[in-house]
């Protein structure tokens, strides 16, 4: 019996060493809706998935200073956009507003409807639309980016 089990054991580990654990994903990362705070998470997190050689295709509305975004590879497709960054970099929220939530609640659905429209007038929203997918992975800004859930759909 005990012969069994360690014979048990030594098959899975020599299973586990001889494959690998993981492999390069298709992995789209949706930032077109972003801060710059949240950006330089996602210019981490992306830079790690390029080190780690998945395939990366990031939407960022803000572009890369200088050397934040490992250069274009073989694994790394970025896109930017202009009018997103215009809109990125003035958000127009007020921070004195916090002593008046409802405030900033009612104005977001006007707030969300200028996001979507520049999101939908992008050349790169139709070009990802337009794109082959599918995807093994979607990463998407937790903040004010319902708007390209259609793309999750399709993709």
């Amino acid at each position: 019996m005990e012969f069994k089990k360690t014979t048990g054991i030594f098959v899975l580990v020599l299973f586990f060493t001889e494959f690998p654990a993981s492999s390069a994903h298709r992995i789209l990362v949706l930032s077109p809706i972003t801060s710059y705070s949240h950006n330089n998470y996602f210019k981490t997190v992306v830079n790690a998935l390029v080190d780690r050689e998945h395939l990366i295709t990031y939407w960022t509305g803000l572009p890369s200073k200088n050397q934040d975004i490992k250069n274009q590879t073989d694994n790394l497709r970025q896109f930017h956009s202009p009018l997103l960054h215009e809109i990125n970099s003035d958000h127009h929220v007020d921070f004195n507003e916090r002593d008046r939530p409802l405030d900033l609640l009612f104005q977001f659905p006007r707030r969300m409807e200028t996001y979507c429209k520049a999101i939908y007038n992008d050349p790169v929203f139709h070009q990802l639309m337009n794109s082959a997918g599918p995807y093994d992975l979607m990463i998407i800004e937790g903040a004010a980016n319902e708007c390209v859930l259609p793309l999750v759909h399709k993709l």
